[in-house]
């Protein structure tokens, strides 16, 4: 699959876009990415309808070349984020852009699977996101839960040690 970035993007974020899209889709199943074309990262979205939208999902016969592709907007999905954020807290840029990455691969795989119209399409890509973004956490904090789990552990014998009743005699 093909990741564009927009050199106008490349120039504004010190940030490796091509790069950290590879991993996220890392998280997402084989036959959820069947038949996608391209990710295309920009910067704003021109189109009025899409103004204001962290990204969206051209399927075959709305995209220029008939190949369905995911559009991504980072401008406003990082809007009014601080520069030393993408050095000091990477795992915040990259989890934005998970979010709606997995959001509109969502409808991707309503398209393709068995094409959810009216109503359920937002639910069905907010769920398929959901499920995705516990993973991708999950992931992305393996080495805390490495260290916090024998806490837990330990926290949670005390706390049924306490339970314990003890008869009057």
């Amino acid at each position: 699959m093909k990741i564009d970035v927009d050199q106008n993007v490349k120039g504004k974020f010190r940030f490796n876009f091509q790069k950290n899209i590879e991993i996220i889709l890392g998280d997402i199943p084989s036959e959820c990415l069947a038949g996608l074309h391209k990710i295309e990262v920009i910067g704003r979205s021109y189109d009025k309808k899409c103004k204001d939208s962290f990204g969206f999902y051209c399927g075959k016969q709305a995209s220029e070349d008939k190949l369905p592709k995911i559009v991504l907007c980072v401008e406003s999905i990082l809007q009014d984020m601080p520069p030393w954020i993408f050095i000091v807290i990477s795992f915040l840029p990259r989890y934005l852009i998970a979010k709606t990455l997995f959001h509109e691969v969502g409808h991707h795989c309503q398209h393709m699977r068995h094409g959810v119209s009216g109503d359920y399409k937002e639910i069905d890509a907010k769920n398929f996101s959901r499920k995705l973004v516990r993973k991708f956490i999950r992931r992305e904090f393996l080495w805390l839960w490495i260290i916090l789990w024998p806490v837990i552990i330990v926290k949670r014998m005390f706390n049924k040690r306490k339970q314990i009743p003890v008869a009057n005699v």
